[in-house]
């Protein structure tokens, strides 16, 4: 899926899915999601509290960017097999498209 050219290429239906998939990955991860931060353009929903009419409308995104703090992972042995499957490149990216608009790629 190509990344909109302008602000009327975003819906508000993509950001409320990008939303729901960042709560289900926060629940997903227990103890570990104090380890993961929110970058990315879902970001600005949640850094900027005044909403229209205040300010300008967020354009909204079509994804989810996170960053994991590997320091915390690294003390868990199920992070070490897949730290040498993609250091050698033996295992694939991973992806999934839910309902044909949203891909989550793992890489």
């Amino acid at each position: 899926m190509a990344k909109p050219a302008t602000f009327d290429g975003y819906t508000d239906q993509y950001t409320r899915d990008c939303e729901r998939v960042l709560v289900t990955l926060l629940r997903g991860l227990g103890p570990w999601k104090e380890s993961v931060y929110l970058v990315g353009g879902l970001t600005p929903r949640y850094l900027v509290k005044a909403r229209p009419p205040s300010v300008p409308a967020h354009a909204g995104t079509m994804d989810v960017d996170i960053v994991i703090d590997l320091q915390i992972l690294a003390d868990t042995e199920s992070v070490a097999p897949a730290r040498g499957q993609r250091r050698d490149r033996t295992a694939p990216r991973t992806n999934w498209i839910e309902r044909g608009r949203l891909l989550m790629r793992i890489l």
